[in-house]
């Protein structure tokens, strides 16, 4: 038994150091993604305007549909990210010690990979 509870503080530990060493890798023009929901899946993309310190600004951008992505239920497509904004003003976030950023109780951004992300709606 004190062999597992040691292997499990040693795990603890080594995220504990692995979080306190964190340094972000955000730079301007870097694009976030985050997609969260329950009975739906909803996405958003965001563009990094500026880093500065532990404070990251952030501006909320519009979403385009991959052509022919439509799922054949009509209810789900796949999403990119556009070039323009969506009418809100740039957020400022601060940085924690991980790769995400969270942006309200629902979602949390990190680095988008390039890929369409899955999105689908009721109604």
């Amino acid at each position: 038994m004190a062999g597992i509870y040691l292997a499990h503080q040693a795990r603890t530990d080594a995220r504990k150091a692995e979080r306190k060493n964190y340094k972000t890798d955000l730079k301007p023009n870097d694009l976030l993604s985050g997609s969260w929901g329950y009975e739906q899946t909803n996405v958003e993309f965001y563009k990094v305007l500026n880093v500065k310190g532990s404070t990251v600004e952030i501006r909320e951008l519009a979403q385009k549909t991959v052509p022919d992505s439509v799922y054949s239920h009509g209810m789900a497509d796949r999403r990119l990210p556009s070039e323009s904004f969506v009418a809100d003003a740039p957020v400022l976030k601060r940085l924690a010690k991980s790769p995400y950023i969270r942006v309200n109780d629902c979602v949390s951004l990190s680095k988008w990979d390039g890929r369409a992300m899955y999105c689908s709606w009721y109604g």
